[in-house]
């Protein structure tokens, strides 16, 4: 399954600093662990300072559930994170990796050469 995870500024969350300047080096260094076992399939921060967003592969709502708790920015409050169960419907120079996938299986896809999946 496919989660989009929603983050913004929790209640640790310093007023006045941008997202560069907030104390995220351990969420970023957990996220690239995510990234390198392929669970996290992409993601980055708002620039609005906002918050951010990151799209995840998990087998199940609980198994992305523990993703988000064990987040380190979540775990102290500088972020806040919303999961969410995601079908992608589309998706650019990205269908061919995802297809195949259940919430993804009917992807329309544009790199060239349109076509739906």
């Amino acid at each position: 399954m496919i989660f989009a995870v929603v983050y913004s500024p929790g209640p640790a969350w310093i007023e006045g600093k941008s997202i560069e300047d907030q104390p995220l080096e351990n969420h970023v260094q957990y996220l690239m662990q995510l990234y390198r076992r392929r669970v996290l399939l992409m993601g980055g921060p708002f620039l609005d300072d906002a918050g951010g967003l990151v799209v995840i592969e998990a087998q199940t709502v609980a198994e992305a559930e523990r993703f988000i708790r064990d987040d380190p920015a979540n775990a102290v409050g500088t972020l806040t994170a919303r999961l969410h169960p995601w079908h992608i419907a589309f998706a650019r120079n990205l269908g061919r990796r995802l297809r195949g996938r259940p919430s993804c299986d009917r992807i329309a896809e544009d790199d060239g050469a349109s076509s739906a999946i």
